[in-house]
């Protein structure tokens, strides 16, 4: 008898959580869903009990936005994580493929086409929104960040600093600000309070 397909939901809202494991049971038979409503509690458990699939949101009581991406990533092992959020934006959404999410569902979205959504991941095939117009410049020099760029650009929005950020990637700060200026030249931008006005849309 195969294992059942083991999924997580990290999302701190129970109604949303609900309606996520309704979507789920006629897209894959026997899955077993497990849930967390906080960055920290999805963290720990990962680490003793791997799981196929996570669907993460970027909203969490203890996450800054993307950067949970980066975390869940460190310790999710083979796990696909696709992002689930109602920030569907293009640049977020480039910012989080950068981060290694394997797949984007914006919230807005029906039940329905949310579990259209579900089959082609679990077919292994990723999904991400279409980039906008609009933002489809910053999308895309957002797209050529490297996951350890995009880590540092997501750390600095929520105004952390050099030091701050190099602790918690386990870097020299020396590379931090080497990354610091590769994001800038990539992003067309002189500093740091411009790439967060342009990763923010406001630049």
């Amino acid at each position: 008898m195969p294992a059942p397909f083991r999924l997580m939901v990290v999302d701190d809202h129970p109604l949303f959580i609900e309606a996520l494991q309704l979507a789920l049971r006629p897209v894959i038979a026997g899955v077993s869903v497990s849930s967390a409503a906080t960055l920290a509690a999805a963290v720990e458990r990962l680490k003793d009990a791997p799981v196929d699939l996570i669907l993460l949101d970027l909203m969490l009581p203890d996450a800054g936005g993307v950067e949970g991406v980066a975390r869940v990533r460190e310790v999710c092992g083979a796990a696909r994580v696709v992002v689930v959020s109602g920030r569907d934006d293009p640049v977020t959404v480039s910012l989080v493929k950068a981060l290694g999410a394997d797949s984007f569902i914006s919230k807005a979205l029906p039940l329905t086409l949310i579990q259209d959504r579900l089959r082609d991941i679990v077919a292994g095939r990723p999904v991400f929104p279409e980039a906008d117009a609009s933002d489809a410049a910053t999308a895309a020099a957002v797209s050529t960040l490297t996951a350890a760029q995009a880590r540092v650009l997501a750390a600095a929005a929520t105004g952390k600093l050099n030091k701050q950020i190099a602790y918690e990637m386990n870097l020299a700060e020396p590379t931090i600000k080497a990354h610091m200026s590769a994001i800038f030249k990539k992003l067309g931008v002189n500093n740091r309070t411009q790439a967060i006005l342009k990763l923010e849309g406001r630049g």
